[in-house]
């Protein structure tokens, strides 16, 4: 089973604090992504328009699905996906 990290920017709504972000957290979670990560058995809030998921997916599955949900917020967005085998904090958020 792999981690994945997603980022998520919605173009026309730079600030994080938008409504439109709300929404796009409720869609995320509703395609299974969480916006929290832990290491050494701690949870963490990954930061604004960051999103985790893990599972037997490809990257582009994954991408895919950031991008429906997305998409269902607005469409004038980007993804930026990856496979993550480690991480580091600095300064992290308790969740």
């Amino acid at each position: 089973m792999a981690m994945f990290l997603v980022r998520v920017e919605l173009h026309a709504k730079p600030d994080y604090s938008h409504p439109s972000y709300r929404e796009l957290h409720s869609a995320m979670e509703k395609a299974g992504f969480t916006r929290t990560i832990n290491t050494d058995e701690k949870w963490y809030k990954l930061q604004s328009g960051s999103y985790r998921i893990d599972g037997d997916y490809t990257l582009e599955q994954v991408t895919d699905s950031a991008k429906k949900a997305a998409d269902s917020v607005d469409t004038n967005n980007s993804i930026l996906a990856g496979i993550v085998k480690r991480t580091l904090f600095s300064k992290p958020k308790a969740a």
